[in-house]
């Protein structure tokens, strides 16, 4: 229901995500048109009975870089798209952090390396570029 006024969603799967798309979009300048939803694991459905909110929404899903998030983003961009959502999703392939370690989701994203900063800059820079265009053919990973 707190999403109603948002033209756009950003939809992480689990809290640190969750708490990542918010800091994302203050980051971007864009905190009062981004919505963040969670769905607390990957095994989860979007409840029918909510569905019908997402209607006309711009949706980015920031995909968990395993298995179980892909599966669960395509499970999502399906339900959303029958629900007339307009729907993306960002994907952290190839991404690595500070530590050496490849970038699984959106909260690690929050410690991107800086050479891979420089090497993906407009992909990075674009996290939130959902929220601002109803095209999405350029502005998602």
């Amino acid at each position: 229901m707190e999403a109603g006024d948002y033209p756009a969603i950003g939809l992480a799967e689990g809290a640190p995500d969750f708490l990542s798309v918010i800091a994302h979009a203050w980051a971007s300048g864009v905190e009062h048109l981004v919505a963040p939803v969670c769905l607390a694991g990957a095994a989860m459905w979007i409840p029918e009975s909510v569905l019908p909110r997402f209607k006309g929404k711009r949706v980015r899903i920031f995909i968990h870089n395993d298995q179980a998030g892909i599966t669960a983003a395509n499970r999502w961009s399906a339900q959303l798209c029958e629900a007339g959502a307009i729907v993306d999703g960002y994907s952290f392939d190839g991404l690595i952090q500070g530590n050496g370690c490849p970038v699984e989701d959106l909260n690690d994203f929050c410690r991107l390396d800086y050479e891979c900063l420089q090497q993906h800059r407009s992909a990075v820079e674009n996290v939130m570029g959902f929220a601002m265009t109803r095209d999405f053919e350029d502005d998602g990973r």
